[in-house]
């Protein structure tokens, strides 16, 4: 069941509707939502900064926090952990063409705030 396929670079096809995601090497560009009870494709809004080139952000993130004397950041094992799971689990759902119900817990941290010198980080 698949509803109103574009072929964008990622589609996730939900109960509910499909979203579609653009490129993620060239970080930008809209998102978008289709719902079959609306019967049209909505652009999502883009809530958070740095939504241009950010490659090496999350490790930039984490040696900032170290440098701090941190032992937490916002790109850590348990991060990696949930979205591994979401990425197998499109395959779960698909093989016993039921929901899969998600295992790992995950609280996202506060998002970075966008600095107006370039190359700052919070």
């Amino acid at each position: 069941d698949v509803h109103n396929s574009s072929t964008s670079n990622l589609e996730i096809y939900g109960t509910e509707g499909t979203l579609y995601i653009p490129d993620p090497n060239m970080f930008d560009g809209p998102v978008r939502l289709y719902r079959p009870e609306q019967g049209k494709v909505y652009e999502v809004p883009v809530t958070f900064d740095y939504r241009g080139n950010s490659r090496a952000l999350g490790l930039a993130d984490m040696a900032k926090s170290l440098q701090k004397g941190k032992k937490e950041f916002r790109c850590d094992y348990k991060q990696t952990a949930h979205v591994l799971e979401i990425l197998c689990s499109f395959d779960k759902s698909s093989e016993t063409g039921k929901l899969y119900e998600m295992e790992t817990k995950y609280e996202r941290h506060e998002p970075m705030k966008l600095n107006p010198i370039r190359g700052i980080l919070d």
